[in-house]
C-alpha cells in the first residue's frame, strides 16, 4: 500500500480519514504521536490523570514500597498544583511562563482537578502559601486582607489580561470576605465560650510577653488552629526557637536588673565585681559606733520562737522540732545593754544569711525538717538585725546610708542567685532561677519575673544545648525528597516556608493566638467553642486557598456592575 506507515491508525489519519482505529496516536514514540495529533488537528495534550488509581510511593528513582491510597495521591498532587501555581503565577510576571504553558498544564491537570481530592488537595496547598500572610502587620483587618487577597489573586496563572483582572477581584473580595467571617467567628465564639478566670499561668504569660519571653501558641492556647500551625511548622523546633529566643531575652533581663551593658559578660568574676562594688554601703554602716537594739528588735527574735512556744504552753513535755536551738539562737542575739556597733551588726547579719543559706540548701536537698526549721530561723535573725540597723540610721538622720545598705544587701543576694543559675557558656538558666523561687529564695524585679515565667513554661525557658537548634532535618531534606519523587519543585519552597511559619507564630502576632480567652464563664466553654476561635484564625488564609471566581468571560463594564 503506498505511502503506508506499517501502523494502521497512522495509515488512516495519513489518508484523511475520519474514524481512526481504537489504539488511534499511540505509536509508542512521543515525538510521532505528536505529529499524528497535529495532521488529525488534535489538541497536542493529552488529556489524562496521573494520580488515578492507588501505587507506590517513589522516592527519585527508588520505590519504598509504601502503598498510597488514590484520594491521598489525589490530594498529594493537588496541593503540589496549589503551591506550583503561585510560582507559575510569579513566573508570568518575570517572563518566564507563557499563557499556553499555563493552558497546557490546565488541561493536564483537568481529571485531576474533576476529583474532590483533588480540589481538597488544591485549596490546601494554596492556603498553605497563603498562611504566612496572616503575621503581615494590617492582614488582620478588612482593607489588609483584601489587599493580600488581591496580591495572592494576581498571582494566580492566567490565560489572559481579562482573567487575570477577575483573579485580583475575586482575591481582593475573598480576602475581605475571610476576615470578616473570621472576625465574626472569633467575636461568637468568644461570646459563646465565655473564657473563664484568668490563672497563674495565664499571668505569667502576660507578665513575660511584656518583657519580650515567647511561647509557642499551642503551649497556653491549644486551639484546633494552633495545634495545626505548630504541626505544620513542626512542633519541637517551634519549641527550641522559643527557647532561643528567650535565651536572649533573660541575658537581656539580668543585665538590666544590674545596669550592665549589653555585651557584659555573666560569669561568677562580674558577679564578684558587682559584690565589690557594694563594699561602699557596708563600709559606710560599719563606721556607726553605737547601734540601738530596742524593743522592736527583741519582739522580731520573740517571733521566731512564738510557734514553739505556744505549743510548750500546752504541752510542756513536747519539744517541736529544733525548738531548743532556736531558742539558743535567739538567747545569743540579745546584745548587753542593747547596744551593738555597726561593724558587729554587719558582720553579724553576713553570718546569719551564711548559717540560713546552709540549713535550708540541706534542707532542699535532704528534706529534713530540722534543718529547715533551723535555716527559717536563722534568715529571721538575721532580718531582725537588718532591721533594727535600717531603724537606728534613720532615727539618727542617715536615712540615704539606710537605703544605700539595704540596695547593697539586695544586690548582693541577687548576684548569688544569679550565679547559682550560671550554665559556664555565659548564660543564665531561667529554669534554675524558678527552682529557687520554688525553694523559698526571695527574688525580686527581672529574676523574679524570668523565675515565673520558667515555673509556668519551663520547655519554652530551658537552656538548650543542641546543635544546630530550632532547625528540623525536614527542612532541610522533606523539599528535596517531594521534588524527587513527584518533580514538583515548588516542594522545595516546605523547609523556607517551614521556618517562615515558625517564625510567624514567634512574632507578636502570632503571640497573639498564645493568649487563651479569659473573662466571665460562657454558655458554650466547651471543646466546641475552642473550635470555632480556631476557624476565626483560619478563615482567611482558607478564603484565599479557595480557587479564584472564574471571571474570564465577565466584561469589565459587567464586573465594575455597568
Amino acid at each position: 500500500m503506498a505511502d503506508s506507515t506499517g501502523d494502521p491508525d497512522a495509515d488512516a489519519v495519513m489518508a484523511g480519514s475520519s474514524a481512526p482505529a481504537t489504539n488511534a496516536y499511540t505509536s509508542g514514540d512521543p515525538d510521532v504521536d505528536a505529529v499524528l495529533r497535529k495532521s488529525a488537528g488534535l489538541n497536542l495534550v493529552q488529556k489524562f490523570d496521573p494520580s488515578a488509581g492507588s501505587g507506590d510511593l517513589s522516592i527519585g528513582p527508588v520505590d519504598t514500597g509504601v502503598k498510597t491510597p488514590q484520594w491521598l495521591n489525589r490530594v498529594l498532587a493537588g496541593a503540589g498544583k496549589g503551591m506550583t501555581d503561585i510560582a507559575r503565577g510569579a513566573g508570568q510576571f518575570l517572563g518566564l511562563e507563557s499563557r499556553q504553558n499555563v493552558q497546557d498544564s490546565r488541561d493536564l491537570d483537568e481529571p485531576l482537578m474533576a476529583t474532590g481530592a483533588g480540589k481538597t488537595g488544591d485549596v490546601i496547598g494554596t492556603a498553605a502559601v497563603a498562611a504566612p500572610t496572616a503575621f503581615i502587620p494590617g492582614a488582620n483587618t478588612a482593607v489588609g486582607a483584601g489587599l493580600v487577597g488581591a496580591v495572592m489573586g494576581a498571582l494566580q496563572p492566567s490565560t489572559s489580561d481579562k482573567e487575570t483582572l477577575g483573579n485580583i477581584g475575586s482575591g481582593a473580595l475573598l480576602g475581605s470576605v475571610g476576615q470578616a467571617a473570621g472576625s465574626a467567628l472569633g467575636k461568637g465564639s468568644a461570646a459563646l465560650l465565655g473564657s473563664r478566670a484568668p490563672s497563674v499561668t495565664d499571668q505569667a504569660l502576660l507578665d513575660g510577653q511584656k518583657l519580650g519571653y515567647v511561647v509557642p501558641p499551642a503551649t497556653s492556647n491549644p486551639s484546633l488552629t494552633n495545634k495545626f500551625l505548630e504541626g505544620a511548622a513542626g512542633k519541637l523546633t517551634t519549641a527550641q526557637q522559643a527557647s532561643i529566643k528567650n535565651q536572649t531575652i533573660t541575658n537581656g533581663l539580668v543585665r538590666s536588673e544590674f545596669g550592665l551593658p549589653e555585651d557584659a559578660p555573666l560569669t561568677s568574676d562580674t558577679m564578684d565585681a558587682i559584690r565589690a562594688a557594694q563594699s561602699p554601703a557596708y563600709q559606710a554602716v560599719k563606721t556607726i559606733p553605737d547601734i540601738q537594739f530596742g524593743a522592736k528588735y527583741n519582739a522580731d527574735l520573740t517571733k521566731l520562737t512564738g510557734t514553739a512556744n505556744k505549743i510548750t504552753a500546752a504541752l510542756p513535755n513536747y519539744k517541736s522540732t529544733g525548738s531548743a536551738q532556736i531558742q539558743d539562737l535567739v538567747d545569743s542575739l540579745k546584745p548587753t545593754n542593747g547596744v551593738m556597733d555597726g561593724e558587729t551588726a554587719v558582720e553579724l547579719s553576713k553570718s546569719l544569711r551564711s548559717e540560713a543559706s546552709s540549713y535550708l540548701t540541706a534542707a532542699n536537698r535532704t528534706g529534713d525538717p530540722q534543718a529547715r526549721a533551723l535555716g527559717t530561723a536563722y534568715r529571721g535573725a538575721a532580718e531582725a538585725v537588718e532591721n533594727a540597723v535600717e531603724d537606728h540610721l534613720t532615727n539618727i538622720g542617715q536615712p540615704d546610708l539606710a537605703a544605700n545598705w539595704d540596695a547593697a544587701r539586695t544586690t548582693i543576694a541577687k548576684t548569688y542567685s544569679v550565679e547559682n543559675a550560671l550554665d559556664g557558656a555565659g548564660n543564665v538558666d531561667a529554669t534554675k532561677l524558678g527552682k529557687q523561687l520554688l525553694k523559698g529564695k526571695p527574688l525580686s524585679g527581672n529574676l523574679e519575673a524570668a523565675a515565673n515565667f520558667a515555673n509556668a513554661f519551663p520547655k519554652a525557658a530551658r537552656n538548650l544545648k543542641e546543635s544546630v537548634p530550632g532547625i528540623s532535618p525536614l527542612d532541610v531534606y522533606s523539599g528535596a525528597a517531594i521534588d524527587l519523587a513527584t518533580g514538583n519543585h515548588a516542594g522545595l519552597a516546605l523547609g523556607p516556608g517551614r521556618m517562615a511559619l515558625r517564625s510567624g507564630l514567634l512574632s507578636p502576632a502570632g503571640q497573639a493566638l498564645a493568649r487563651p480567652p479569659v473573662g466571665p464563664p460562657g454558655v458554650l466553654a466547651t471543646g466546641t467553642g475552642r473550635a470555632l476561635q480556631g476557624a476565626s484564625v483560619a478563615a482567611r488564609p482558607l478564603a484565599l486557598g479557595t480557587q479564584p471566581l472564574d471571571l474570564s468571560n465577565i466584561t469589565l463594564g459587567q464586573l465594575l456592575g455597568r
